[in-house]
Parts: C-alpha cells; structure tokens; sequence
C-alpha cells in the first residue's frame, strides 16, 4: 500500500492528556438538562471568543506525564512513566530532520514539520498532489521536483525501514533552488540561511501552480487584488448597529474564486474588503503596480508592519518575508468603500493570501489596553488602534469578509526585533491562544466551521528554528529541534518554554476543528 495507508495503519486516535471521566447521572444517561447548559455554555464562549494565554503563564509548571525514550536504532518511544514495567508506545510521526554543521536547513526543516503535522495536508498530499497526477496534468519540471522532494520526503518519515532515522531535507532544498526566475519571488541557495515564512510562501505556490499544470499561465494570480462590483441595499456612513457598510457587503458578498488546488483549498484566505482611497489609477494600473512591486522586490505588507511597528526590515530578521507579502487589506478605519458610481452598488476587491499577518507590538498593546479580552478582540484590535473596543464582540468591526473557510487559518506573527527582549515575548505569549474562532475575526460566508485549534507553532531564537507540534498519537506537545525530539506537554508548559528558552512565535497553524475533538 500507499505510505499514508502504512503510516495510518494501527494509528492511535489522540485522547486527553489530563481529562477526567464524565460524571453520568443515575441511570447512566446524559441529563438533557445538564446537555442544554453544556450546549449554552458553548455557544456563550463562541460569541465572547477564546481566551489567551495570559493566565497559562502564571501557572505553576506541573511534570510532564510520562517522558520519551529513544532505542539504539533512534526510534522514538513513549513512556507513561518511569517504571520499568511501564507500556512504551512507539510514535510513528515523531521524526527528527537532518541539520549538519554548515547547512543551515533549521528554516526548512519547521516547514516540513509544520506540514507533516497537518492531516490535512498529508491525505492531501497522498491524492491530489501525486506526482504522477501532477506529471499527467503538464507541471513544469522544476514545480514537479518540489512535489517530489516532498513526498518523497514524507515516505521516509513514515517508513518502517527508516523509522528511527533523522530523515534529510536535501532534495527539497535542491528542488527549491532549482526555481527559475519568475518562478520563485526569493532566490533559495543551498548553504544560505532564508526565512521561514517566506521559504513556506514558496512552496504553497509551488504546489498551487503544479496542480494547474498546464493553465497555470491562463489563471489569473489569485493573489493579486481584483475589484469587483457588489449590489447592496445601503451603505453606511460608517459602524451601525447593524454593522454598517460591512454589514452591507457581507450579506451581498460576490462568490468566492473556486477552490480548484489543494493549496489553496487547505491554506487560502478568499477575502472581500472595502478598496483603499482611490488613487486615481484604474484596476489595470493597480494590478500592474502589483506585479512591479512583487517582482522587483518592494516593500510589501509584512515590512510595512515591520516599519510601523518601530522594527528594522524584514531581510535582517526572521519572521514574515517577501513570500508573504500577499496583498493584506487591513480592517482599521483606513479601509474606506471607493465611491459609489450607481446607486446601491459598491466596488470592493477580492483577492487569497495564505498568511494572515498580525504586528507583535499590535497584540501587546492591544493587551495592555484590555488584558481580559479574548484573543480574537485582540487579532482586531492588533490589526487598527491597538486598543480593545470594551464590551463589544467585534462584530461591528469587521470590515473584511472571508468568503470562504480554509482548512487551515495560518497567523504571521511580525516581530519588531529579531532578538525581542524577554518582555516583549512575554507579552506576545501572553496575548496568544490555543484556539481561535474565525467568525469573530472575520465576517464568515459559506458554512461550515469556524473553529479552528493550534496544531503547530513555529518559533525562532536569533537565527535558528524550531517547531512545536501537537503530537497527534499522544494529544500532547513535542518539540522538534531539527533531529532532536522533545516531549513538552500541555499548552501551557509549550508557552512556558517559548518564555523560558526566549523563542519567538512567527507561525502559528490553526487546522479547522472536527466535531467530538479533544484539546492539549
């Protein structure tokens, strides 16, 4: 069989770390009573939102349940706990990434990691994007090595034969240097360092142009702003309480650009904001201004962040890089509707970005304004003013609609500093959360939910790189230090060390929530 159908094969559902048995009412039946407060309760926490990690860190540490053991052929192994007679449970998706001295493969590494720690990703990888399909639909050459590079990758992480064995990021390294300018917005070197975000950019477009093989040339760059006209019933001069020209074009919103990659469907953000003020270029002009600044190399969205944060440039530190630079129309006061040219109808611009980028310095300050806000107030407030709207949900100030759920909500956090004192990184810890409910950061069309929980944090100390996953055998945090493996715990011990070994979070991958999931 397939390696996914091996790597699936007898794998453990993820169960609680630490939660306790239900208590059932005589009879053994569920009250109804107790069934409507529970289902009460739940919708109340979605509409206040989800809570941060201010208290976590304030916590006294607890010890890890149970610890890992490595055998002499480097299989990984857990142990529920330090007794001899304790059961060991090997775990089939802990692997460790090869990085020898001089070849600066840690911002690679977090990139595979982070993607083979998204099921989503991985069943995708096994089906839509084969290599063989991909070859049957025309892909370039240097787009097909990448998909190949990956899989073949991902074989050797669930392989029997190697299970143990730090795998090597080589040939996705080569592949990704072997780019064709045009082809790639970075130049990739074999030795050189390069960030993460942008690295990660990269590939998704990779893999969003191989899928089209062929058309790829014929598709419009979903990327790119595009305007587009939608027919409302009234404009506001500004926030009502019906929510205003928001309001407005999200119960007209046009329909969202089909979902026809599998980077697309799992990563993109189709959103519809207000136009900027108009500058008196038409579409044609703008469309091409955007171009120009993509390829020559002009400041884009995260170095505008950056530079407003009071930060130096994004060349000189990790974080969120030229790759990333999607076209991010911010939901402040800024984002006025462009003139309306016939009555009842509105230009808006619709347009995908895989990353949602959000200031660091923005989330502190919103924070310090409001420490009991939830962590979607603050992704609205870190985004306009910096302070916290009291008593408000939010829902007012949302002027961007997300026409369509991605399986996977992916935040950029944009540090000032690539080497943010400890306060700093407090702080943004501290205004971080597990969870994140996207219809409270988002006017959200279509269905579906909205839920979305942390599956991967990627983190960096100077310029090195490691990644936090929630290990899907164990429901509890590792840590992956290229080929080191570490077992970490609870959410909150993961924040713990983020403080205690001074990382920085700069990705944060959230995967759409199923139905009955359980949370580290």
């Amino acid at each position: 069989g397939s390696w996914k159908q091996k790597l699936q094969q007898n794998l453990p559902q993820p169960q609680p770390a630490t939660s306790p048995a239900p208590v059932q009412p005589r009879g053994g039946r569920s009250s109804p009573v107790m069934g409507n407060v529970k289902a009460a309760a739940a919708a109340a926490a979605q509409k206040a939102g989800n809570s941060t990690s201010a208290a976590l860190l304030k916590e006294p540490a607890k010890p890890v349940p149970g610890t890992l053991r490595f055998t002499a052929g480097g299989n990984v192994l857990y142990v529920a706990d330090k007794s001899p007679q304790a059961a060991e449970q090997p775990l089939k998706l802990a692997r460790g990434l090869l990085n020898d001295d001089a070849q600066n493969n840690c911002f690679l590494n977090v990139i595979i990691q982070s993607l083979w720690h998204l099921r989503c990703f991985r069943d995708a990888l096994n089906t839509q994007l084969a290599p063989s399909l991909l070859s049957q639909k025309g892909a370039s050459p240097s787009d097909l090595g990448v998909v190949s590079a990956i899989w073949d990758i991902f074989k050797a992480m669930a392989s029997e034969q190697q299970q143990g064995q730090a795998v090597s990021p080589a040939g996705l390294r080569e592949a990704l240097c072997k780019l064709q300018k045009g082809q790639s917005a970075i130049k990739i070197d074999l030795s050189d360092m390069h960030d993460a975000s942008e690295v990660l950019g990269e590939v998704l477009s990779v893999l969003h142009r191989a899928e089209l093989g062929k058309t790829a040339d014929e598709v419009r760059d979903l990327q790119l702003p595009q305007r587009v006209k939608v027919r409302v019933s009234a404009i506001g001069n500004g926030p009502t309480q019906e929510g205003g020209y928001a309001a407005a074009v999200a119960a007209s919103s046009a329909a969202a650009p089909a979902s026809v990659t599998a980077a697309h469907r799992l990563f993109g953000l189709d959103v519809q904001a207000p136009c900027p003020q108009d500058s008196g270029e038409d579409e044609e002009q703008q469309q091409k201004g955007c171009k120009v600044r993509r390829s020559s190399g002009q400041l884009g969205s995260a170095e505008k962040l950056q530079q407003s944060a009071g930060g130096a440039a994004a060349a000189s530190s990790p974080g969120v890089g030229s790759a990333a630079q999607q076209p991010q129309q911010q939901a402040g006061s800024g984002a006025v509707p462009k003139k309306v040219k016939e009555a009842g109808v509105v230009e808006v611009q619709q347009y995908t970005k895989y990353f949602h980028l959000v200031p660091s310095q923005g989330l502190r300050k919103a924070r310090a304004s409001q420490p009991d806000a939830s962590f979607e107030q603050l992704l609205l407030a870190a985004e306009t003013s910096g302070v916290v709207n009291q008593g408000s949900t939010g829902a007012e100030e949302l002027h961007t609609t997300l026409l369509r759920q991605p399986k996977v909500f992916t935040l950029a956090v944009v540090w000032e500093s690539p080497q943010a004192s400890v306060d700093a990184i407090k702080g943004t810890i501290a205004a971080l959360g597990s969870q994140v409910e996207l219809s409270l950061v988002f006017k959200v069309e279509g269905g579906g939910s909205s839920s979305y929980k942390l599956r991967v944090v990627v983190c960096y100390f100077g310029h090195h790189y490691q990644a936090f996953a929630l290990s899907e055998e164990l429901n509890m945090w590792l840590l992956f230090d290229d080929n080191n493996v570490q077992l970490v715990g609870r959410w909150a011990d993961v924040c713990k060390t983020m403080l205690d070994k001074r990382l920085q979070p700069s990705l944060l991958f959230y995967e759409q929530a199923q139905a009955n999931e359980s949370s580290a």
